[in-house]
Formats: C-alpha cells, sequence, structure tokens
C-alpha cells in the first residue's frame, strides 16, 4: 500500500527521499535517530556476496559485548530459512524471543510514502532487513514463511517505536496482520520523544558510537545521487543500510532493557 503519511513533511522534488518517523524536530548530526531510505554511494562500504540460502551478509561486533550476524532478505527461500532460536555469538538462548520492528520508507515521485522494507533484530544476535517489494506478489505464500511467523507468532515479544500509527498501512503491505507489539514511547509517560529517551536512557550504552557512526554513513548514502532507483530495490543492498537496520535494531533493544530496569 502506498499512503500519504499524516504529519510527514515530503519535497517537492521526485526521487528517493529521506523520512525520520522519530524525529521530534530535535536537529542534531550526532543525535538524530532515522528510520530512511538511501542511496547507494560509491564511497560507502563495498557491496558483498550474497548467501544463496539465507540471505547472510556479514556479521558485526557490538561494544555492547556480542556478535550480531545481519541478513538481507529478498526471496521467499531466505525467509523460510531464517533460524533466530540460537544465539549468533553461542551464548545462552533468553527466556523469551524479541524481536524489533522498524519501518523504511522510500519517497515516491507523487510524494507519498511507501513502506519499502523492515528492520527486524532478535535478540538472540540475528539483524533481518526485510525487502518487501521482492516478495508482496504473493501475500498468501509470504503469510506462511518463517518471517510471517516472527512477526505474528503470540510466543514472541515485539517492541517498536511509533509504530501504532504506521501498522494498518504495513499490515496492507504484508498482506496480513502483525501479531500485538510494544510501542517504546509509551512506556515513559513523562518523557516520550526520542531524543529525550535516549539521553535518559542511553547517554552511557556501550554502543552508541557505533549507532552514530552508522547513522553518519547512512546520512552520507542517503544523500548520494548516482542511483535514481530505491537501494531496497537493487540486487545487492549496500552494507552501510544492512549495519544501520542491525544498529538501530540494537538501540531498540537496549532501549527496551534501560526501561524495564528503571
Amino acid at each position: 500500500m502506498i499512503l500519504p503519511l499524516a504529519g510527514v513533511p515530503t519535497r517537492k522534488t521526485y526521487g528517493p527521499k529521506v523520512t525520520n518517523i522519530y524525529d521530534d524536530g530535535y536537529d542534531d548530526d550526532d543525535h538524530d535517530d532515522m528510520s530512511m531510505e538511501m542511496a547507494d554511494d560509491e564511497n560507502t562500504t563495498p557491496l558483498r556476496g550474497v548467501s544463496v540460502d539465507n540471505g547472510f551478509r556479514d556479521e558485526l561486533f557490538l561494544h555492547e559485548g556480542r556478535t550480531v550476524n545481519f541478513y538481507c532478505l529478498s526471496t521467499f527461500e531466505h525467509m523460510n530459512n531464517m533460524d533466530w532460536t540460537q544465539p549468533a555469538d553461542g551464548s545462552k538462548c533468553p527466556s523469551q524471543i524479541v524481536v524489533s520492528i522498524s519501518p523504511f520508507f522510500r519517497q515516491t515521485s507523487n510524494r507519498t510514502q511507501d513502506i519499502c522494507a523492515l528492520g527486524l533484530f532478535v535478540n538472540t544476535g540475528h539483524s533481518y532487513s526485510v525487502v518487501l517489494d521482492h516478495t508482496l506478489a504473493d501475500p498468501e505464500r509470504l503469510a506462511t514463511t518463517k518471517l510471517a511467523k516472527l512477526l505474528v507468532d503470540p510466543s514472541i515479544r515485539r517492541i517498536s517505536f511509533r509504530l501504532q500509527g504506521l501498522v494498518h498501512a504495513l499490515n496492507d503491505k504484508l498482506g496480513f496482520p502483525i501479531g500485538n507489539f510494544v510501542d517504546l514511547d509509551t512506556l515513559d509517560d513523562d518523557n516520550n520523544t526520542f531524543d529525550g529517551m535516549f539521553k535518559e536512557y542511553l547517554h552511557n550504552w556501550p554502543s552508541a558510537a557505533q549507532y552514530h557512526t552508522a547513522k553518519d554513513e547512512f546520512t552520507q548514502i542517503s544523500g548520494a545521487k548516482k542511483f535514481n532507483g530505491s537501494p531496497w530495490t537493487r540486487t545487492t543492498v549496500p552494507l552501510g543500510c544492512l549495519t544501520f537496520s542491525a544498529c538501530q535494531g540494537a538501540m531498540w533493544h537496549a532501549l527496551d532493557r534501560a526501561i524495564s530496569q528503571r
């Protein structure tokens, strides 16, 4: 489904456009959170081969002390070969599976916002960037994949930030409704802006510098004009995109843990 997002500013020029649904008007390059559309850039991280079986692309060591595997899912084969049950670094399995959901957008030529990808970060250290447009031609088949299980299974805890206003559009895009989820911005009645919550809960997060570094590369990629199309529709999505998806997902989990421990 392609729709205009209420309250989301758009520009009058055409081509890919970053849309930051978490933006509270705080404009600081070092602390601005993002969920955004990107174009490839010749000066960013080189592309690498894609695993044919499960979409594995690379691994990342987070400064908080664990290794994350990240994947780009663009085929039904990738989505059926997902395995988030075993921790990526061989550590002890958590008592409950928790996954963060981060939508990514592209601005279409008629200045509407289209959900083109999802970032899913599982607390076992697996980060999945899902290219939606490659699989939406067969929504019935999509609903039978392990991806759908991750989004629907009631035994899995799902978290996000300001997803409530977008869930109907996401359900329409997928072809099935996702399960219950917790919107992190509703957990603190006194402070529900992203910037305020980051400063209060994540100022000592060990991976904060990695998050900001990934954000900076993301910004550089998003401003590139080399490609007119969306990188999410390319055969190989740039690693900078997948790295930010992983870092952002880790950040949502860190925020969730910090809020629960207050």
